[in-house]
């Protein structure tokens, strides 16, 4: 392979001509390469993680009923165009914030209605402590709180602990 000598980008202005791959000597094309690499790790996680969603989603659908978990109105259409959207995490999958630990348990969820499930996300704390289906919500709650940290746990909405 035939190298292009000259100066690299990243040594000191008064360094000697060596041999260059991409503008760099061969010590700071490797340190940055390595740079480059450690960034791919997370897009490998983030690609494992989406992969993991996509198989619970895909399980989570075979299970979708007839009508919506909260409100009761039928679901059926809705399920042919917008599946994925029925299915309502009962903790947030996020990895900021969220509960990325259990997103993809098969109990975080709840099959709601666009509509139920656009409020559900949108409305907060209020909203959830009194929709119907929260019964339903602390019981799934219950057969996976066992996953979550002791730091996790403390960040569990209130209304999902309580039981009045």
């Amino acid at each position: 392979m035939n190298y292009k000598v000259g100066k690299c980008i990243d040594c000191a202005p008064d360094a000697p001509a060596k041999p260059l791959i991409a503008k760099r000597c061969e010590f700071h094309y490797k340190t940055h390469r390595n740079k480059v690499n450690a960034g791919k790790k997370h897009n490998v996680e983030k690609k494992a993680f989406k992969k993991d969603l996509n198989v619970y989603f895909a399980s989570q659908i075979l299970q979708i009923p007839a009508t919506c978990e909260n409100c009761g109105c039928d679901i059926r259409w809705q399920r042919e165009k917008h599946p994925r959207a029925l299915v309502a995490h009962i903790l947030p999958k996020r990895k900021q914030g969220g509960f990325p630990a259990v997103a993809t348990h098969p109990k975080n969820r709840v099959f709601l209605c666009i509509t139920c499930h656009t409020d559900f996300d949108n409305k907060g704390a209020e909203y959830a402590e009194n929709m119907r289906c929260l019964p339903i919500m602390r019981q799934r709650f219950a057969e996976f709180k066992n996953c979550l940290t002791a730091h996790d746990l403390q960040r569990v909405p209130s209304y999902l602990k309580n039981t009045k």
